[in-house]
């Protein structure tokens, strides 16, 4: 799909699952009748439990699930160009948002949302030899539900957001 804009990513893993994602895409129309055939890589998969939590520059352990989604406002521009297809592809900021779930023997995450302390957040996947990572330089704990005591361990689940910082920032308005 040339020119096209990704408008959400999305993606989801647990520590017994593969990291599974979700694409939604913004694009000029495309040329019917044409066939497409499916390719398969052979890299591997990136698992749960291969993740590497730091968090405040200090590892975390006790990461066992979550999901993270990245969204951003997308607009096509129909110029005076003689056709009915778009000239441009618009996009606003981007907006970082998602939950992690920890396994807890202390309140450490907890006193995140507590103290609005807004910590760097790096999530790393590594699978043989590829590396994925996830980066939310100021990450707001916006919201922690209360201890789950109705499992084998106690949980606490808490809602993030990735705040406007200069070292993510990015052009606030740029066209694609």
């Amino acid at each position: 799909m040339a020119g096209a804009v990704i408008e959400e990513l999305s993606y989801k893993f647990t520590i017994q699952e593969e990291l599974s994602h979700s694409a939604k895409f913004l694009s000029k129309s495309s040329v019917a009748g044409r066939t497409h055939t499916a390719t398969f890589g052979t890299t591997a998969p990136f698992i749960g439990y291969q993740a590497q939590l730091t968090i405040g520059g200090s590892a975390d352990t006790r990461l066992i699930g979550g999901d993270l989604n990245l969204k951003r406002s997308t607009k096509l521009t129909f110029g005076a160009n003689n056709s009915q297809q778009p000239t441009k592809a618009n996009v606003g900021q981007m907006e970082v948002t998602g939950k992690l779930e920890f396994v807890i023997d202390d309140y450490t995450e907890y006193n995140y949302y507590l103290q609005a302390t807004q910590p760097t957040v790096l999530l790393t996947f590594t699978s043989v030899t590829n590396i994925l990572t996830f980066q939310i330089t100021k990450c707001d704990f916006e919201k922690v539900a209360g201890l789950d005591r109705s499992q084998d361990m106690v949980r606490v689940s808490a809602s993030i957001r990735g705040l406007y910082n200069t070292t993510d920032a990015g052009p606030k308005m740029r066209s694609a």
